[in-house]
């Protein structure tokens, strides 16, 4: 399997997505969330990249039947439900809602993502379940990592490499270059302390910064919620 590791949305040119299996990474906070917020029942989440594009679909959708959510620089948006937390989308919140999302860097990403063959939510929570359907797709593997305002995440690439280190204990040959080799090494050095990690990176800090480093113990949960989900260009399901 050919594997490439993109590091921001900056990187994704359509030539790196057509006719591949594309999982967007955005750790802290934005895939966790959705993959969160499906797997405790809510109906589907709508990834919107503009705050105002999230607040005209919420319009066009009866009261009461839709959640607005989402965060820029990590505090929730004025006169949203929710913001980016994974622990605000609990059952008795989230069950039977349409979810509609918009985030700083992950929604972005997702909908640059839409050109792939197929398009997988990723992270650490559903690493397993995802890696088996990228596996079972038989296409080759882009790991899209969102990073941070069109920098480096060092949280996206290093649960890339936990996504690489699976393929490989399944015996999966992989192909790529040393982008993919430095993932997995940094994934295999920090499997046990991924939240000592992630809570070095940019977001990781800043999320410590503002009392919330309960999300970053959260989303370093391994195979947590085994929910394999897709995006079909307009929403996310499972």
């Amino acid at each position: 399997m050919q594997v490439e590791i993109i590091l921001t949305v900056n990187e994704m040119e359509d030539q790196l997505l057509v006719g591949k299996t594309a999982v967007v990474i955005d750790t802290l906070r934005a895939t966790s969330t959705i993959v969160t917020a499906l797997y405790y029942g809510a109906k589907l989440v709508e990834p919107k990249a503009g705050i105002v594009e999230a607040r005209n679909r919420g319009k066009e959708l009866k009261e009461g039947t839709y959640l607005l959510c989402g965060e820029r620089n990590g505090i929730k948006v004025e006169g949203f439900d929710l913001g980016n937390s994974p622990l605000e989308y609990q059952p008795q919140v989230v069950s039977g809602k349409t979810v509609i999302l918009s985030t700083t860097n992950g929604t972005k990403t997702i909908q640059r993502a839409m050109l792939a063959h197929r398009v997988l939510i990723g992270s650490l929570l559903n690493r397993s379940i995802t890696m088996e359907e990228a596996i079972n797709l038989g296409k080759d593997l882009v790991l899209c990592c969102s990073g941070t305002q069109g920098h480096f995440s060092l949280e996206d690439f290093v649960t890339a490499g936990a996504m690489i280190s699976y393929l490989k204990n399944k015996g999966i040959q992989i192909q790529g270059d040393d982008r993919v080799q430095t993932a997995w090494l940094l994934y295999e050095r920090y499997a046990d302390d991924l939240v000592e990690l992630m809570s070095c990176s940019q977001n990781g800090s800043r999320l410590v910064n503002i009392g919330q480093k309960a999300d970053i113990e959260f989303c370093a949960q391994l195979d947590f919620f085994p929910l394999l989900c897709y995006f079909d260009g307009e929403r996310v399901y499972y």
